[in-house]
This record gives C-alpha cells, structure tokens and sequence, in this order.
C-alpha cells in the first residue's frame, strides 16, 4: 500500500499492486487495474518511487515467510517476541502431544517417527 494525495489534499492509500498504469497529462493519472482511475499531486517520479520502496519493504517476507515491522512501527522488537512461550521449538509438531506417531512427527528420542 502507498499513500498518493488527491486533489484538494485528501490523503488516500491504495494498493500499489493493482497499479496498471500511471500517466502525466498534465495532472498524474493511476489507472487501476479495475479500471478506475484516479488524480493524484504527485509527480510521476514519485509514484514509481514510492512503489519502489514498497515492493523493497515487501521483499523480505515474500521471500522468507518471515514477519517485518511495519515500516512507521515505532516498537524495535518483533511483535513475535513478546508473545509468551514464543520459543523457536514451541509450535513444532513435536511438542505438540497429539502429534506424537504421526508420520513425520519427532519422537520422544527425537527421531522422525516414519
């Protein structure tokens, strides 16, 4: 998601992902891939710059799974580690009781149960 300004200043976000196009004629133009089609202050430059940053911040956890702070998140720690209990070995399926001689699941000993 970006945030663009609409014509008399009113803030808006959109989803930078539906972005068919955008144009200068001479006002900035974002064509939706719904086909809508909105006005916006911002200079072209902008917008690409804009959605370049948000496909950078997005990256990691296309690629990973893993979880990001949002970018304006003022707290410095993942929101993963105040969770109680939130150990790496916690939500495995070998702690979990019922999942014990499940194909797949560790043993007691630790083995992978077959």
């Amino acid at each position: 998601m970006i945030e663009v300004t609409r014509f008399h200043d009113e803030p808006a976000i959109i989803n930078a992902e539906l972005i068919e196009m955008i144009e200068a004629r001479p006002d900035t133009i974002i064509t939706m891939t719904t086909g809508r089609k909105i006005i916006v202050t911002e200079s072209v430059e902008e917008l690409v710059q804009r959605v370049i940053e948000y496909r950078q911040a997005i990256r990691p956890i296309i690629r990973t799974n893993a979880p990001v702070l949002p970018l304006n998140c003022p707290a410095k720690v993942c929101p993963l580690d105040v969770i109680p209990g939130g150990g790496a070995d916690e939500g495995s399926a070998a702690s979990i009781p019922e999942a014990e001689g499940l194909p797949g699941a560790a043993t007691s000993d630790g083995v992978n149960g077959g």
